[in-house]
């Protein structure tokens, strides 16, 4: 078996779009995720004082199911199979997105305070 057979329609340079698909699709999305939810969230918890890896990660799961099934949700037949199984895949990428935002959050927070002090 040839990875790459460039004489069969379905590999070679016809299967790199679909290879490509999920980074098209999944960039934008949490691009989008993080810069209109992500950074509001921090100021407002950074603000409030309750930063944390659990917070931004229940966080996360919340805001990656409530995307997925924004997306996919259908007025007429609700919310599908493939659709769940998104909104499931949209919860667990969202709270690992967000844990690891939040631990960035405090190895940032950490620097700044023992840099602060004299």
């Amino acid at each position: 078996m040839i990875l790459l057979d460039f004489n069969d329609p379905m590999s070679g340079w016809s299967a790199v779009p679909l290879m490509l698909a999920p980074v098209i699709v999944a960039f934008p999305l949490v691009l989008g995720a993080s810069l209109f939810v992500g950074l509001p969230l921090t100021w407002l918890l950074r603000h409030l004082g309750r930063e944390s890896v659990s917070a931004y990660g229940m966080a996360g799961f919340f805001v990656g199911g409530m995307i997925m099934i924004g997306l996919l949700y259908d007025a007429e037949w609700g919310i599908s199979g493939g659709a769940l199984v998104a909104c499931i895949l949209g919860m667990v990428g969202g709270s690992i997105t967000g844990a690891v935002w939040g631990q960035e959050r405090e190895r940032l927070v950490a620097l700044d305070s023992t840099s602060a002090a004299p």
